[in-house]
């Protein structure tokens, strides 16, 4: 799949979940935090991260979209591409229209599923309690 059909598609998927573009990422802005999808390719190969950042609520004053985007840093930080990393490796021989199949199957199921844990605190909390994930302690006042 060329890059450019796999951007239109990632985007046609960001569209799909209500997902409003800022620059090169995706956001959704909730009562409880805002979860952004930004999409990185690998600076070796033609294979790309979904990198899923959440920012809890209240924000700073200080809060800037443009620097958030740009690095690592956020109260939560996934990386989705893990969970299905095939379709992300354009190196990889799947056929576009398989490729096509598995995304708009993983972006339905998947990232929809993260971005519903997501808006909400409690539901943050009970998905991390369940699974044993690792949230900073200094954001912790966040989540109460």
């Amino acid at each position: 799949m060329e890059v450019k059909c796999f951007k239109n598609l990632v985007n046609e998927n960001c569209i799909k979940l209500n997902l409003e573009k800022f620059k090169t990422s995706y956001f959704k802005d909730s009562k409880d935090s805002i979860t952004f999808l930004i999409l990185r390719k690998s600076g070796y190969s033609t294979k790309y991260y979904l990198r899923v950042k959440t920012v809890l609520k209240p924000l700073e004053n200080s809060f800037d979209k443009s620097e958030f985007i740009k690095h690592d840093i956020s109260d939560i930080l996934l990386s989705l591409d893990s969970e299905n990393p095939e379709i992300f490796d354009l190196e990889n021989n799947i056929s576009d229209n398989i490729r096509t199949e598995k995304i708009n199957a993983f972006f339905q199921n998947n990232v929809n599923r993260w971005l519903k844990i997501l808006e909400n605190k409690e539901t943050v909390k009970s998905e991390f309690t369940k699974n044993g994930f690792f949230y900073y302690p200094i954001r912790n006042k966040n989540l109460k």
